[in-house]
């Protein structure tokens, strides 16, 4: 997670300059705020400004020499700067071929007039790396509570480094985006909703991977106002966000704080369903079993199963084109029902049973009755979750 060039000129601060490159050098990373208010020597820029540098100048050292700021440019260009802001007190423009370089070396070039000032600009970029920097560390603590298999003792000292004031009955909530959306964008949601009384200090909400992790904790008394069905809908109808851009992971609600990984983990699972199923929201205790799938997605043994169930009618369709495993597929995503699969795949129910009767065959299940469906159900709810991986 990083502040682009990109993400840098959505911010309010930066909204009303005119950029001389175009895209140039947009996808540049930035990491710190430098100004250039000396006179320019090359050999004394050297290592004043690094890679990454975010600079500003008003080049006042250049006002009678356009010479010394086509020097300085280009020494900032290779120095591996990210970006140059300009003051458009002495220059209110620049020549084509300096333009040309910068764009050649994939650098973005921009004029700030009279009413944006250096402070704004620096105040708004070093609160945002800030708040990157924070967001960096939650996530790094988040992958360690769900990535290992810690203690209690430990999962509540994370937890409570998270955040001090959480109390000890939980729900987390995995939100994620549907659209594109650049860092910029996300934190300047996250900014809006952090500042709702919706969210309470025993609460936190933060960017994770692609989405916002909302953790609403509450004291032991509160527990029975608490009803699952009602969470996303208080959850958008507070933060006034648009349910079909979302996706919804919900877990359940969980009695102790040292269970804020499993919780997590429960988030995370449920908006994963959310995308293999196209659904936008589901509550953990809605995903059936991909309750056991999902934590052992990448065992050889779930894979190895899958495979014995699904190779035989892969085989079978690239020798005679039969369209079992699509069959297959939407067999089990339709519930086993013959009438819902020949509807979704515009055939007959006589053409759906004999493919599900050639499936017995190659399984060598024709007799079984009970566990054919079972079986060909968790196949397919694997190889569903490890196609759209």
């Amino acid at each position: 997670m990083s502040l682009t060039v990109s993400d840098a000129y959505k911010l309010k601060s930066l909204q009303n300059v005119t950029i001389l490159t175009g895209q140039s050098g947009f996808q540049n990373v930035i990491n710190r705020m430098s100004i250039l208010d000396y006179e320019f020597i090359s050999y004394k820029m050297q290592g004043e400004f690094i890679k990454n540098d975010f600079v500003l100048s008003s080049f006042l050292f250049a006002k009678d020499d356009i010479n010394l700021l086509i020097a300085a440019v280009k020494t900032l260009i290779d120095s591996g700067v990210a970006c140059l802001g300009i003051k458009n007190v002495y220059y209110k423009e620049l020549p084509e071929d300096l333009i040309s370089y910068a764009k050649q070396k994939s650098f973005s070039i921009f004029l700030f007039g009279y009413d944006i000032y250096f402070e704004d600009i620096i105040t708004e970029v070093t609160d945002t790396l800030r708040l990157i920097d924070k967001n960096q560390l939650l996530e790094m603590k988040v992958d360690n509570l769900i990535g290992n298999e810690l203690s209690r003792s430990l999962v509540r000292e994370l937890a409570l480094d998270i955040n001090s004031h959480f109390k000890e009955r939980f729900i987390v909530i995995y939100c994620k985006t549907l659209k594109h959306a650049d860092e910029g964008t996300h934190f300047r949601t996250l900014d809006r909703l952090k500042n709702l009384d919706y969210f309470k200090e025993e609460d936190s909400i933060f960017k994770y991977k692609q989405g916002m992790l909302v953790i609403l904790t509450f004291h032991d008394e509160d527990e029975k106002k608490i009803n699952l069905k009602k969470v996303t809908q208080e959850f958008y109808f507070r933060t006034s966000l648009i349910p079909d851009d979302y996706l919804l992971g919900v877990s359940d609600c969980l009695q102790a704080l040292h269970q804020l990984d499993k919780g997590i983990q429960q988030s995370l699972y449920a908006c994963k369903v959310c995308e293999i199923q196209q659904s936008h929201q589901k509550r953990f205790d809605e995903i059936g079993l991909y309750k056991v799938i999902l934590p052992f997605q990448n065992s050889f043994w779930l894979n190895y199963y899958y495979k014995s169930i699904l190779s035989p009618l892969e085989q079978y369709d690239k020798k005679y084109s039969a369209d079992l495993l699509r069959t297959a597929t939407s067999y089990v995503s339709n519930d086993g029902s013959i009438k819902k699969t020949a509807e979704a795949l515009f055939q007959h129910e006589n053409t759906i049973r004999y493919r599900l009767a050639k499936i017995r065959s190659l399984l060598s299940m024709e007799g079984d009755n009970h566990s054919f469906y079972p079986q060909l159900s968790i196949a397919v709810q694997i190889y569903q979750l490890e196609t759209f991986v």
